[in-house]
């Protein structure tokens, strides 16, 4: 599991690179939220999928 924010880079720049190096390698099976309220930590989990590499976008969204 991953956090929206480091696919986005609203994380730390490491976070996100390991983020999407992992994507890459098939080693995530979900992309979550860390939102505990929608003014300032949103979900942003269709932002992130739209970041994800294409394979990875053949799922379910779950809300």
């Amino acid at each position: 599991q991953i956090n929206s924010g480091a696919v986005l880079a609203l994380d730390p720049k490491k976070f996100n690179r390991l983020a999407h190096k992992y994507l890459k390698e098939g080693l995530v099976d979900i992309i979550a939220s860390d939102c505990h309220n929608m003014d300032t930590r949103k979900p942003n989990l269709v932002e992130a999928l739209q970041k994800a590499p294409k394979g990875f976008k053949n799922i379910e969204l779950e809300v």
